[in-house]
C-alpha cells in the first residue's frame, strides 16, 4: 500500500467494522487520527478479529482466510519455518525446497509441507515467535494504562495463542 493511500483504507476498515463486516477496526489516538509515526513510517493499531487458526485448511476456508495454500511459495517467499526446515533436511529436501522459491511454485506444496513438519519448523518457529512476544510483554510493563498498551498487550498474546 503507498503511503499516500493509507489515509483512505483506515477510513475503509472503519467504514466496514461499523457496518459489522468482519475486518479490523482502526484504533484513532486521542486528536482522532488513525496513523502515527514509528521509526519514520506511519503505523496504526487495529482491533483483532475473534477466532483462531486451523491445523489443516480447505479449499472452502480460502474464501474465509482470504489466502490461498501455497502463496507463499508462489510469491517465492522464504518463511521462518522453510528456512529452520532448509537447514534440517537432507539434501533432496533442501533441493525440493529451494526449486519451489527460486521458481515461485507451490507445485510441491505437500512434499515440502511435510519436510517443514518433519524437521520441526512450526514448531520451532512457534517458539520463536512465543519468545518475541514475551519480550514484547516486558517491554509494555513500563507504559502507562489505556487503550494503545491494551492492544499492544492483546496483540502479543493473541499472536502466540492462537491454535495451528
Amino acid at each position: 500500500v503507498k503511503k499516500k493511500d493509507l489515509p483512505f483504507f483506515m477510513k475503509l476498515m472503519d467504514k466496514l467494522s461499523n457496518l459489522k463486516i468482519k475486518c479490523p477496526s482502526p484504533l484513532k489516538s486521542k486528536k482522532g487520527n488513525y496513523l502515527f509515526n514509528l521509526k519514520s513510517k506511519k503505523a496504526c493499531l487495529v482491533s483483532f478479529l475473534k477466532g483462531k487458526d486451523k491445523k489443516k485448511l480447505k479449499k472452502k476456508d480460502l474464501y474465509v482466510i482470504g489466502k490461498n495454500i501455497g502463496d507463499d511459495l508462489n510469491e517465492g517467499k522464504m518463511t521462518l519455518p522453510l528456512i529452520f526446515a532448509r537447514e534440517h533436511c537432507n539434501s533432496e529436501q533442501r533441493d525440493i525446497i529451494r526449486d519451489a522459491i527460486s521458481n515461485k511454485s507451490s507445485e510441491n506444496f505437500d512434499q515440502i509441507l511435510k519436510i517443514v513438519s518433519e524437521t520441526g519448523g512450526v514448531d520451532y518457529s512457534l517458539n520463536r515467535a512465543r519468545e518475541h512476544s514475551s519480550h514484547a510483554l516486558k517491554a509494555l510493563q513500563g507504559l502507562p494504562e489505556g487503550q494503545y498498551k491494551k492492544v499492544l498487550t492483546e496483540l502479543a498474546t493473541f499472536a502466540v495463542s492462537r491454535d495451528i
